[in-house]
């Protein structure tokens, strides 16, 4: 049986509107400080926002563009070295956005649409041997996936190390080995990296063992007859 707070902040995540991956971003980096668009993509770049969220200049503008309209942030004209740039900062009713999607996110993220399954709902019309292909291609894309998160945990786990002989190597998004090890973000970002590498390791395992499964099969996996 549900408590009585679990009931409440089930109720409370019903009324929560979902506002888009790339806003929610702007929102979380205008909270740390006031900042311009160029800047705001730098640290995108140096967070490896760029596995979740548009991260084209041209959309980064019209989504500060947005939330400007939303009243969420304020953006005013400053002049820098002759150049004349917007700089935002998050209002109070933002700075109320931001946690709440942020509990939001947490609770009860969106749930991502997937084709994989999709196509794991219609296998039975393949032949047997297609769609082991189908599952073998897959299993080696998820291997590929694998090693890519270990070189990138790799270097975040020996940044010092790394930081005494090449400070300025790149370690994720556009941040070299020296910004990263004094980011007081490092903590989130390498758990940004650690969530989705063990999602992976976990699909790699499942895949593995229903590949093993349609191999050991004695009819109950129904394919069609080539």
């Amino acid at each position: 049986m549900q408590s009585q707070k679990s009931r409440k902040n089930q109720t409370q995540s019903n009324k929560v509107k979902f506002i888009p991956a790339t806003q929610i971003a702007l929102l979380l980096i205008l909270s740390e400080g006031p900042a311009h668009a160029w800047h705001i993509k730098k640290i995108l770049d140096e967070r490896g926002f760029e596995e979740w969220v548009d991260m084209k200049l041209s959309t980064i503008y019209k989504s500060l563009g947005i939330l400007e309209n939303k009243k969420y942030i304020q953006g005013e004209k400053k002049r820098d070295e002759q150049l004349s740039k917007k700089i935002y900062t998050i209002t109070e009713i933002g700075e109320q956005k931001i946690c709440e999607q942020i509990q939001f996110c947490l609770r009860s993220p969106p749930r991502t649409k997937s084709l994989f399954d999709l196509g794991l709902a219609g296998i039975s019309l393949l032949p047997k041997s297609d769609a082991l292909s189908a599952l073998e291609e897959y299993k080696g894309e998820l291997d590929n996936g694998i090693y890519w998160f270990e070189l990138q945990l790799e270097k975040m786990e020996n940044v010092e190390e790394i930081v005494k002989s090449a400070p300025n190597q790149i370690i994720v998004g556009g941040a070299t080995a020296k910004e990263f090890q004094s980011s007081r973000h490092k903590f989130v970002v390498k758990a940004l990296f650690e969530r989705p590498y063990y999602i992976v390791k976990a699909q790699r395992q499942w895949v593995e063992e229903f590949i093993q499964s349609i191999r050991e099969d004695e009819g109950e996996f129904k394919f069609r007859e080539v």
